[in-house]
């Protein structure tokens, strides 16, 4: 699991993830604390994680991690419901 101490949220990007995938803010931030999840280095500064929300969906998140005042924090920068492939990633990967 993720250590992190809590979210930095971006307002263009939470429009944007409400807007084009229909996802709310709590949906995200849920993933990051249920099990199982699947969690990716995809570069030095962001990370792929794989997880669902309480309500059961199945999330691919993009997010970066974020140092402010001594706090790790997760800033999401993108998120959506995930693609049948992978769904067969996450589910393979348990």
């Amino acid at each position: 699991m993720l250590d992190f101490d809590g979210f930095d949220w971006d307002e263009h990007n939470e429009d944007k993830i409400a807007e084009k995938h229909h996802l709310h803010r709590w949906e995200i931030q849920e993933a990051f604390y249920n099990q199982p999840q699947k969690l990716f280095r995809f570069s030095d500064s962001s990370y792929h994680l794989y997880g669902r929300s309480d309500s059961d969906k199945l999330l691919f998140i993009v997010f970066a991690m974020v140092e402010r005042r001594g706090l790790k924090l997760v800033r999401p920068i993108t998120a959506y419901e995930m693609s049948d492939r992978q769904r067969k990633i996450y589910k393979k990967r348990k």
